[in-house]
Formats: structure tokens, C-alpha cells, sequence
């Protein structure tokens, strides 16, 4: 599937879009040379990672970020939340 041939399947009206009963799960199969369409109520100003599961594709840059609203709108990060490399979680020895 190539954005050119998906723009010639749409001119002619045969790309099927389910808005009457979408995929309501966060997990979604594509096939092989397939194609999904993806439309959400973007509500909630963030950073969202949208991916593959298999790890050998993040690696081959197979995801995307997709950022809704503005920065501006975002909430602030706690001060106290973890960052990469100062998180050690409390580990208690039992005997």
C-alpha cells in the first residue's frame, strides 16, 4: 500500500470507513500491505505513542509520536515524578 495508490482507491470511493460501529479496543491487526484508518477525539493534550508490537519494528523507526493540542496546554510534570536514570524503586528484604 502506497499513499499514491490509497489517494486512487479514495478518488473512487472504495476505502471502507466504519463510523457506524468502530474498533473499540487499542490493539488493532493490519494486515500485510494493509492500511488502517485512525480517527479519536483528541481531548487530552499529551504525547501519544502509536506503535508496533513487534521490537525489531520500533527499531526500524515503525511509530510514530503524535502530539495533541499545544504544549502550552499540557500539565506540568510533578516534581517529584521519575526520570531516566535517578528511579530506584524501594526493594524490602523479607526473611
Amino acid at each position: 500500500m502506497t499513499l499514491e495508490y490509497f489517494k486512487e482507491l479514495e478518488k473512487k470511493n472504495q476505502i471502507v470507513k466504519n463510523f457506524d460501529s468502530p474498533h473499540g479496543r487499542d490493539t488493532l491487526p493490519v494486515p500485510n500491505n494493509g492500511y488502517a484508518i485512525i480517527r479519536f477525539r483528541a481531548n487530552n493534550p499529551g504525547y501519544w505513542l502509536f506503535h508496533c508490537h513487534q521490537i525489531f519494528h520500533h527499531i526500524g523507526g515503525m511509530e510514530v509520536i503524535l502530539q495533541t493540542g499545544e504544549v502550552s496546554n499540557m500539565s506540568k510534570t510533578p516534581d517529584n515524578f521519575p526520570r531516566c536514570g535517578n528511579f530506584k524503586p524501594k526493594i524490602q528484604h523479607t526473611v
